[in-house]
């Protein structure tokens, strides 16, 4: 479904964004609201010591810092720019906690660490907290969850690719971790070359770093190779050469299986070598 996406003073654009099965959205205009964002839980020794809260949002004194603080989205979803009023790098999700490595501004952005890249986020959408110990990459946003967290419940960890909805799930033993939507190949065929291809496979090789991949044409990171055959994989969405998002980043692939930002990273650092993938409609 469509849900918008927030940066600036309003709605920017709009982005797909999973709901988990059971949640009712009924009788809300997604254009209008800002559901749980209006929500700002601030703690109280923030509060003390950086400065007051205006509205929504954090708000600090012109002559104080915010670095090394961490906060969370408070907002559906929101826009994560290059620089302040920026190009888009990304995007980030109710819920899902950042590092604050500068900032604000006088205009109320923060300079995040957002999977290794520094970007700016406004700090009308951001509340106070998050997990110190963690990386926005390891956390996933509620709304893509569909159940458990991702610690270990004793099962094998394995990998569900289906074609027909788009959607990715990660397993440990039979409880579903997280579940998210990827693009695939547009090559509806069971085995073709460009296809994502139905099938029982194995995880064979991990590169975590940005590079280039000749098939797509663009540059990707997390790349989590399992089709020796096809050279078919799971990796981030397609990036420029300095870790931006690309133009059509979520379109259909050549056959691999591609990823937002935070799920690539999640699934990453989820999987072994020789973890089970299958693919099928």
């Amino acid at each position: 479904m469509g849900i918008g996406i927030r940066d600036r003073s309003g709605w920017n654009r709009s982005g797909v964004f999973a709901v988990s099965s059971g949640s009712s959205l009924a009788g809300v205009n997604l254009e209008r609201s800002r559901g749980p964002g209006r929500v700002v839980r601030l703690r109280l020794a923030l509060v003390l010591l950086f400065g007051v809260v205006l509205g929504s949002g954090l708000a600090f004194p012109s002559d104080a810092s915010a670095e090394g603080i961490w906060v969370q989205v408070a907002t559906d979803v929101v826009n994560v720019r290059e620089t302040p009023n920026g190009v888009i790098i990304g995007q980030a999700s109710w819920g899902q906690s950042f590092e604050v490595v500068g900032g604000p501004t006088p205009d109320n952005w923060y300079k995040i660490d957002y999977y290794g890249v520094h970007g700016f986020v406004l700090g009308d959408f951001l509340g106070a907290g998050g997990d110190g110990g963690a990386t926005g990459s390891d956390v996933a946003p509620a709304a893509a969850t569909a159940a458990g967290s991702v610690g270990s419940v004793g099962g094998e960890r394995w990998v569900d690719v289906d074609r027909s909805s788009g959607l990715v799930t990660l397993y440990d033993g039979d409880v579903a971790v997280v579940q998210v939507w990827a693009a695939m190949s547009s090559d509806q065929s069971e085995s073709g070359f460009w296809a994502t291809a139905n099938g029982s496979y194995r995880v064979f090789a991990k590169e975590g770093a940005l590079h280039y991949t000749p098939y797509g044409k663009a540059w990707i990171r997390n790349y989590v190779a399992f089709d020796p055959a096809r050279d078919n994989g799971f990796h981030s969405y397609s990036l420029e050469s300095w870790g931006a998002l690309a133009n059509a980043y979520n379109a259909p692939t050549g056959g691999c299986v591609a990823l937002d930002l935070w799920a690539a990273q999640y699934l990453f650092d989820f999987v072994s070598i020789g973890t089970r993938v299958e693919v099928h409609w």
